[in-house]
C-alpha cells in the first residue's frame, strides 16, 4: 500500500487549467475554484500530484470530480461537491490527504488496491465510501456525516482497514466482500444492514471501541469469528432478523 505521508518533494511549475475537462500529466497546484458539467479532472499519469490548494470543484450531479486512473499519485486539499462520484480511485497505491466531499451520489469510490486516505470528510452524499475491488486500502481520520443510504458500501475486494473519527449510519457488505477492520474510539453506533458478511477463515468484521451499540439487521453472518466489542472487550450487539453461524459471537 502507499505509505506516503507528505508531498514536499514535488516541484510545481506547470500551467493552471482554465476549465474542467482536463487530464493532468504533470503536477498542478490550483489557484481558483471550478464548476463542471460532468467529470472535472482526470489523472492518468503515474506519480502525479494535484494540490487543490483548498479551492472548490463543483459539479452538476453528473460525472466525477476527480477521476484517478493512474497509480502512485497524490491529491491534497480538495473540496469536491455535487458529482455522481466525488473522487474515484481506479488506480493502485494512490494517496489522498485533507479531502472534503459533499452532496454526491458516492463521495469516495475505491476500485483498486492499496489506496490510502488521510483526513477525509464525506457529508450529505448518498453513499460515503464505496469499496469495489478495494483490496488493502486504508482510511485514517474519517468523518462520514449525513449519508442518505450507506456510510460504507463494501461490495467487492478484501482486507480494507478504516479508522474512524465519526460514523453514525449504515454499513453494507455483500457476499463478495472481503474482511473489513474498523477501529474507532468516538462514534456513536454502527448499523450493519442487509447482504452477507463473509469470512476467509479469519475475521469477517472487527469492530473495536464502538461507543454505544452495534446493530445487525437482516444480515446473514457466515464464518469462523465475528468480533463486535467495546474498548473493554464486551459485546454490544442488537441483532434482529439474522442468521448467524459462527464458532464465536
Amino acid at each position: 500500500a502507499n505509505n506516503q505521508t507528505g508531498y514536499s518533494s514535488f516541484i510545481i511549475t506547470n500551467p493552471i487549467p482554465e476549465a474542467c475537462g482536463v487530464t493532468f500529466e504533470h503536477p498542478v497546484m490550483l489557484n481558483r475554484s471550478y464548476e463542471s458539467n460532468g467529470t472535472c479532472f482526470t489523472i492518468n499519469t503515474s506519480g502525479m500530484l494535484l494540490d487543490c490548494n483548498g479551492y472548490n470543484i463543483t459539479g452538476n450531479s453528473s460525472g466525477t470530480g476527480i477521476d484517478i486512473l493512474s497509480s502512485d499519485s497524490t491529491i491534497v486539499k480538495c473540496v469536491v461537491g455535487n458529482f455522481s462520484v466525488g473522487i474515484d480511485m481506479n488506480g493502485n497505491d494512490n494517496y489522498a490527504e485533507n479531502i472534503s466531499v459533499s452532496g454526491s451520489g458516492t463521495a469516495v469510490k475505491i476500485e483498486a488496491t492499496g489506496n490510502r486516505f488521510v483526513n477525509l470528510i464525506a457529508s450529505g452524499s448518498m453513499n460515503g465510501i464505496e469499496l469495489t475491488g478495494a483490496a488493502n486500502s486504508s482510511f485514517v481520520h474519517i468523518f462520514i456525516i449525513d449519508s442518505m443510504e450507506y456510510d460504507i458500501r463494501h461490495t467487492a475486494g478484501s482486507n480494507s482497514t478504516i479508522i474512524f473519527d465519526s460514523l453514525l449510519g449504515k454499513i453494507f457488505l455483500s457476499e463478495d466482500s472481503g474482511s473489513l477492520d474498523m477501529v474507532n474510539t468516538s462514534y456513536a453506533s454502527v448499523n450493519i444492514t442487509g447482504g452477507f458478511i463473509r469470512t476467509n477463515n479469519a475475521v469477517d468484521i472487527y469492530l473495536k471501541d464502538v461507543g454505544t451499540s452495534i446493530a445487525v439487521q437482516g444480515a446473514s453472518v457466515k464464518g469462523n469469528m465475528v468480533w463486535l466489542t467495546d474498548s473493554n472487550g464486551y459485546a454490544k450487539i442488537i441483532a434482529t432478523n439474522n442468521t448467524i453461524n459462527s464458532t464465536q459471537e
